[in-house]
């Protein structure tokens, strides 16, 4: 079932970009936020459990997953 869902979110980010590598871009980044969804929740990291905040996702987060998709201005 959890296979399934991913796949799904997968296949749907991939459709957003019409890259050559969207697929694995897509891929890449949805488990990269599980990766993060498991450190956070379930480990409890500590530099995770604590709030994050607006800017530490506009300044930190955003710039990571947009490279990862290959949505940081780039040609690629």
């Amino acid at each position: 079932a959890m296979r399934d869902f991913l796949n799904e979110r997968v296949a749907n980010l991939a459709r957003a970009s019409d890259r050559d590598d969207a697929e694995l871009r897509a891929a890449l980044t949805v488990s990269s936020i599980l990766g993060l969804t498991v450190a956070r929740h379930f480990l409890k990291l500590d530099a995770l459990a604590t709030e994050i905040s607006a800017e530490q996702l506009e300044t930190i987060v955003r710039p990571w997953l947009t490279a990862a998709l290959g949505e940081d201005g780039s040609d690629g």
